[in-house]
């Protein structure tokens, strides 16, 4: 296919200047009387900033899986607002050495306009779920390679749902990976805190506000950072009127000497009129705010029992057992806890 360029504007019918091969770059889709063109953003997603977690790992998976494959291939981010996904989209769209294309709303001829691009391509879509809040139906099918071409797509999806779509589930043909992002990482923590706070006298009030937070981004963390470094005092004298919430549940656990073999959440039930746990109980699913945590493993007293965490994956954020070895205070508060830096 021939392209024609007008100024940063790429059409693919028109009487300027013709271009063979879409040049590398960063485009974003428009809409014109005519139909779809593409006007060219940058070489590369800009950034200004230091990026922290950048999720080398997961990304060089990416990266490596396409170069390795054939067909089209589909990355799905999600997570709130500020923890990441946006930024690690456009990592991965920097690093292909191919055109990436900003899709920005849900086009009535996009799957066409996708169809007729004869080289590969990045498409981006940044809040999917934003997009396609209706009826999906016509992009699942070219992410399927229902019209194939000839050439491949790698599809990067941002959404902020805490649900995914179940047409995005167990279909790796069509979504290959789903990453959800929540917290920072404690090293990324660690870093920013190191970077931009300025009296480090007040890094240990700053780190056991910000563990008791019920979401952690960079925004957030820098704001709460900015904020000591202006006013000169702790998140104790600002936290009433600050805008981040923090967490109202609490876990308890008991003392374990040595290396925890698995993760393991003890369980203490603090209601006035406790409910008895009894070995009947043993395992039943565990769920906390409707979030499926693991099986009940073991019943310790009418009102303790244990529960074997699936994994990181299946415990709650405020939980963050992805970093603990040991616990070494009896009913030590978990929300508290686990913050080594």
């Amino acid at each position: 296919m021939q392209w024609i360029k007008s100024g940063n504007n790429y059409f693919i019918e028109g009487h300027k200047e013709q271009i063979i091969d879409l040049p590398r770059g960063i485009y974003k889709l428009n809409s014109s009387p005519v139909g779809l063109y593409l006007n060219k953003q940058f070489d590369k997603f800009p950034f200004d900033y230091k990026v922290y977690d950048m999720e080398t790992e997961f990304i060089k998976r990416v990266i490596r899986q396409y170069n390795s494959s054939k067909g089209n291939l589909g990355v799905l981010l999600n997570g709130l607002k500020g923890t990441g996904k946006t930024v690690a989209a456009k990592l991965i769209a920097n690093e292909m050495n191919i055109p990436c294309i900003i899709v920005p709303a849900a086009y009535d001829n996009l799957p066409s306009f996708i169809n007729s691009l004869r080289e590969d391509v990045v498409l981006f879509f940044d809040e999917y779920e934003k997009m396609y809040e209706t009826d999906e139906s016509s992009i699942l099918t070219v992410m399927d390679g229902v019209l194939d071409n000839g050439y491949r797509r790698l599809y990067l999806l941002t959404t902020n749902n805490k649900y995914i779509n179940e047409n995005m589930l167990q279909r790796p043909g069509r979504i290959r990976y789903i990453k959800n992002f929540t917290d920072l990482s404690t090293s990324a923590i660690n870093e920013i805190i190191e970077d931009k706070l300025v009296n480090k006298d007040f890094r240990s009030d700053l780190v056991k506000y910000v563990s008791q937070l019920t979401l952690i981004t960079v925004d957030l963390l820098k704001s709460i950072i900015d904020e000591i470094n202006i006013h000169g005092d702790s998140p104790d004298q600002f936290r009433k009127v600050f805008n981040a919430t923090s967490r109202d549940n609490t876990y308890d656990v008991y003392e374990v000497k040595g290396k925890l073999k698995k993760p393991t959440l003890l369980y203490y039930n603090r209601e006035i009129s406790p409910v008895k746990f009894t070995e009947e109980e043993i395992g039943q699913e565990f769920n906390i705010g409707g979030n499926y945590i693991g099986d009940i493993e073991e019943i310790l007293s009418n009102n303790t029992f244990k529960v074997k965490l699936e994994g990181n994956n299946g415990a709650p954020k405020d939980i963050r057992t992805f970093k603990v070895e040991y616990v070494e205070n009896y009913h030590k508060n978990y929300k508290n806890y686990n913050w080594d830096l």
